[in-house]
């Protein structure tokens, strides 16, 4: 049976879905492959799932610090500096500092984007306080209706 065929055969079962809460119907819309937690949606139910990712943003943040440093900084091994040690009169790579421009933007670009994340790492731990205050709200379903 075809995965068409599959969904097709969901689709008409109608006495299944009558009988069938919210949540199970939800839980039964899924292919084998998919994971049901990926679809998460109550405030506060992703919270270990966001920690995690709070983590590799900071290894985020210094990878690119790192490629942007190796593209353009002061010590002798960027490759901005290597470029110009290569631009000499008679070389195959006269000209190439010129790209040096290029790289500095690129650097510059990836500094600012360091900076986004950062800001978004440094409110995590606040947005994730306001959102366990709101899951302790009297009255709260946790988004579910």
């Amino acid at each position: 049976m075809s995965k068409y065929e599959k969904i097709f055969n969901k689709l008409i079962s109608e006495e299944d879905a009558v009988n069938m809460s919210d949540e199970e119907a939800f839980n039964n819309s899924f292919e084998d492959e998919n994971n049901i937690d990926d679809f998460n949606t109550e405030p506060g139910g992703a919270a270990g799932f966001e920690s995690n990712y709070v983590e590799k943003a900071k290894e985020w943040i210094s990878r690119i610090d790192d490629f942007s440093n190796w593209l353009n900084s002061t010590d002798g091994k960027s490759l901005s500096k290597q470029f110009n040690d290569l631009d000499r009169d008679g070389s195959v790579f006269q000209g190439i500092s010129k790209a040096s421009q290029t790289l500095i933007r690129i650097s510059e670009n990836l500094a600012a984007l360091t900076k986004t994340i950062e800001g978004y790492v440094v409110q995590a731990p606040k947005k994730q306080r306001e959102m366990q205050q709101q899951d302790k709200r009297p009255g709260n379903t946790g988004g579910r209706l």
